[in-house]
């Protein structure tokens, strides 16, 4: 299912890795980010890198209000990602979608 990327869905979205990450079965859990509702177009992160199963480190909003020298600050949706780089939606300015799914552990023997 693909979900629009947005501050009032965001406990959609923690949800959606909450579950993914208790059944067990992963190590991570990942997100796809889309540019249309369709998946047709990925939208890139901090370091123009598509955002296809991106392992996410962390995910915070900010909710809109104003700032201490008294500018309107939009409403956003911040990701990190393992490898470092981030993605910010503002949910006035942009309009993304996205899609949860889990990284696989790995089990090794030596």
């Amino acid at each position: 299912m693909t979900t629009q990327l947005k501050t009032t869905n965001y406990d959609i979205i923690n949800t959606a890795i909450y579950d993914t990450l208790s059944t067990g079965q992963y190590s991570y859990a990942a997100i796809s980010i889309f540019t249309n509702g369709k998946k047709t177009t990925l939208a890139t992160d901090s370091n123009s890198l598509a955002i296809e199963n991106r392992p996410i480190q962390t995910i915070s909003q900010t909710l809109a209000h104003v700032n201490e020298n008294g500018d309107s600050v939009n409403p956003t949706v911040t990701i990190d990602f393992t490898d470092g780089t981030t993605f910010t939606s503002d949910d006035v300015l942009d309009k993304f979608w996205y899609t949860v799914s889990g990284i696989p552990i790995v089990l090794k023997t030596f």
